[in-house]
């Protein structure tokens, strides 16, 4: 059993871009002369190595092929989004604000391109359950940063100081939670699972995917109708919005995020 062999080479470069910075050392030596006895020549202290610093990682652009089928414009996609969040671990595990940032972008990217792809390639239930866990141990953390460092100072009339310390303290504790989640098993699986289910394509039903099926269709025709759906979506949030309903406005918003990666996704 092979975890790549429904990866082919092409997916696999636009799928997962190389993410990690590679620092290469270079010892320099002096010629000596030779030794006029037998002791040992003296030895060079070994070069410092200095650590490339830790920073938060973007989402790498998606570029798909012409030739692709929209089964092979999922994969890839979705692996990019994967290998977004993964990139992003580093950072968070030194609380890092931005990579916490990035990796959740990295996870609404993937939870947009699965409810995209809802009807033709359905995750099983235990994998979308762990998807949605993660989503929302990240999510509070995220919030107070943006509490404490964004919002405060904007509202007039308040004490900002101790308002923004105490964020800043409800936010400390919520990262602390995420290194524990972080080392949870149930993370380690998942990303296991997505990665499995990804590069092996397990939506196909046994027999392979029907002739019929849009998955089985060139990209760049197959996709519009999903992109109309999340448009559409859009605009009916859109039409129905009341703006003094607060939940209503964060539906748009929600809406508006998944409507702009569907585009993204698909931009060649």
């Amino acid at each position: 059993h092979h975890k790549t062999k429904h990866l082919t080479p092409e997916i696999a470069a636009v799928a997962t871009p190389d993410l990690t910075d590679a620092v290469t050392i270079t010892e320099a030596t002096e010629a000596a002369d030779e030794p006029q006895t037998d002791q040992p020549l003296p030895q060079e202290p070994a070069p410092e190595v200095k650590q490339a610093p830790i920073g938060a990682v973007k989402a790498e652009p998606v570029h798909l092929r012409g030739r692709m089928t929209l089964e092979d414009a999922f994969q890839a996609i979705g692996l990019n989004c994967v290998a977004q969040i993964e990139a992003n671990v580093p950072g968070v595990l030194k609380q890092h604000v931005e990579s916490l940032h990035q990796m959740r972008v990295g996870l609404r990217r993937l939870r947009a391109l699965l409810a995209m792809f809802e009807e033709l390639a359905p995750p099983p239930v235990p994998l979308h359950a762990s998807i949605e866990w993660l989503s929302g141990e990240l999510g509070p953390a995220r919030d107070w940063d943006v509490l404490a460092d964004s919002t405060i100072k904007r509202v007039p009339g308040i004490d900002a100081h101790a308002l923004r310390q105490a964020a800043h303290d409800r936010a400390t504790g919520h990262h602390a939670q995420i290194l524990h989640v972080l080392r949870d098993a149930r993370y380690t699986e998942l990303m296991a699972q997505l990665k499995d289910w990804l590069g092996e394509r397990r939506w196909q039903p046994e027999g392979g995917l029907p002739k019929d099926s849009p998955l089985l269709e060139r990209a760049a025709k197959s996709a519009l109708p999903l992109l109309r759906t999340a448009e559409k979506r859009l605009a009916k949030r859109i039409d129905g919005l009341d703006e003094a309903d607060a939940p209503g406005r964060h539906r748009v918003r929600i809406a508006a995020k998944k409507a702009r990666y569907a585009a993204e996704f698909f931009r060649d």
